[in-house]
């Protein structure tokens, strides 16, 4: 029996493109077409989950739903071992805040095809070489 491989490009994703995807912004409107397109693949860090869901849970129940449902649709992967010491040299490399050096690290040990941000301070696209990085404003609008 063969294994059927999914070849549609996987885009490793930030928290702050999650938000914006659940809100009514220009920016999350090109977010969600991506998400609902069914070209691409999507993963993440497991970090995804606190960071996306703590404030909603105390303030906005029906954001909260939304973003656990995007979530739900998302490959999320652990923050292992090896995902961490990768986390360490990126962040120290481009003086990363930890969470975003292990969502870069995530997205590279995963072998994702791009990272999609809105955090243009920490992750220039010109610099960052290990990964295409992407934002929202180079989606189609």
């Amino acid at each position: 029996m063969t294994a059927i491989v999914d070849l549609r490009p996987l885009i490793a994703l930030d928290a702050d493109v999650l938000i914006y995807s659940v809100v009514d912004h220009p920016l999350g409107r090109r977010i969600r077409a991506l998400l609902d397109d069914n070209a691409h693949r999507f993963s993440g860090s497991t970090l995804l989950l606190p960071e996306t869901l703590i404030k909603p849970t105390r303030t906005s129940p029906v954001e909260r739903e939304h973003l656990a449902s995007l979530l739900a649709n998302i490959d999320l992967e652990p923050a292992t071992q090896s995902v961490c010491s990768v986390a360490v040299a990126l962040g120290a490399k481009y003086r990363l805040a930890t969470v975003d050096a292990v969502h870069l690290a995530t997205a590279t040990e995963t072998g994702a095809d791009a990272f999609l941000t809105n955090n243009r301070n920490e992750f220039d696209q010109d610099l960052i070489d290990e990964i295409e990085v992407l934002y929202p404003t180079d989606l189609p609008g």
